[in-house]
């Protein structure tokens, strides 16, 4: 298998089929282990690139990793993270916004600031055929967020780092 530096490294690649592999092994090892999350400075890092692909990428890797989030970097730079939804570039912003919903669920505290910007996705520049494809992608990730189950409570003292936005149980994801 190839080392996961290797893969992030790959996700940058302008070989599209080379670069979405490598994503999809990233994906699949965010959901099993905190491996990847070693790495999450690069994925924001990525979400100010040029290339929207290797945004939508940083995107996504952003969002598979926030299960594992213990230092709260989510919560730091969800306004950076966020800014997607409002990509010039109407594809990259249609895959993020259908993310937010997982984002959402691993952060349940953070889902005031992601319907807030689901909301500001909706006033974009883009030609009509593409705002009408925007304005359902949101209204469905609307719903897809209200209907996730209130935040679960955790016992004080098991939190590794305090925020004022909430924190994450040493060493379990946050969410499944």
């Amino acid at each position: 298998m190839q080392d996961i530096q290797e893969l992030i490294t790959a996700l940058l690649s302008k070989d599209a089929g080379f670069a979405y592999e490598s994503l999809g092994r990233l994906e699949a090892l965010s959901v099993s282990s905190n491996a990847v999350y070693e790495y999450f400075d690069e994925f924001l890092k990525m979400l100010e690139h040029e290339s929207s692909y290797v945004r939508t990428r940083g995107f996504v890797m952003t969002v598979a990793n926030a299960r594992w989030d213990e230092d709260c970097k989510v919560d730091e730079n969800i306004d950076r993270i966020l800014k997607i939804l409002r990509d010039p570039k109407p594809i990259a912003a249609r895959q993020a916004i259908k993310r937010t919903p997982d984002l959402a669920r691993c952060k349940p505290n953070l889902r005031a600031d992601i319907l807030r910007a689901l909301e500001q996705a909706l006033d974009t520049n883009y030609p009509e055929s593409m705002q009408s494809l925007v304005r359902k992608d949101v209204s469905l990730a609307i719903d897809r967020i209200n209907s996730l189950p209130p935040p679960r409570r955790t016992t004080p003292g098991l939190l590794k780092k305090s925020s004022s936005r909430g924190g994450t149980p040493r060493g379990k994801p946050l969410c499944s």
